[in-house]
């Protein structure tokens, strides 16, 4: 009964801040959830916010405290290390990894891989397949390894 007493004497607005502390940083794993599985699509803050009931100033400022990135910054970033893996694997067009991560010109999805990678999609294949066995490389078509059968 005491322990009861003592905490319902602690000053409101400390036990209230806690209670907005907990309720932030579910609120930035679920924004943080949203962000990592949605490779498809740009990030639309204003959207995710309201979804979530979410300030976006409040919740952009703690999302960059805890991972290091804004929203938009560490969104961008899953879709560029996604369209990567397909690069490195896939036999699929630039142009098609492009549209499945949401970019609709392939030449702005380029100029931001190239931001991130230091080279172009085309040279970053290249690359990984200089440095891959020829089997490794799965066919988009078939999900077996190129050159396979059956």
């Amino acid at each position: 009964m005491d322990e009861i007493l003592e905490d319902l004497s602690e000053p409101l607005d400390a036990r209230s801040e806690g209670m907005v502390l907990t309720d932030y940083a579910k609120r930035e794993d679920r924004l943080y959830d949203r962000l990592a599985s949605c490779y498809d699509r740009p990030c639309n803050m204003r959207e995710a916010c309201l979804d979530l009931g979410m300030d976006r100033c409040n919740i952009c400022s703690s999302f960059s405290k805890v991972y290091g990135d804004t929203p938009y910054a560490f969104h961008k970033r899953q879709r560029m290390l996604c369209a990567s893996g397909e690069l490195m694997v896939g036999d699929e067009p630039i142009g098609a990894i492009a549209n499945g991560i949401g970019f609709q010109k392939e030449s702005k999805f380029a100029e931001e891989f190239q931001k991130m990678f230091g080279c172009t999609p085309s040279r970053f294949r290249k690359r990984c397949r200089s440095m891959l066995d020829g089997s490794s490389r799965i066919d988009s078509r078939s999900g077996r390894p190129a050159g396979s059968r059956g």
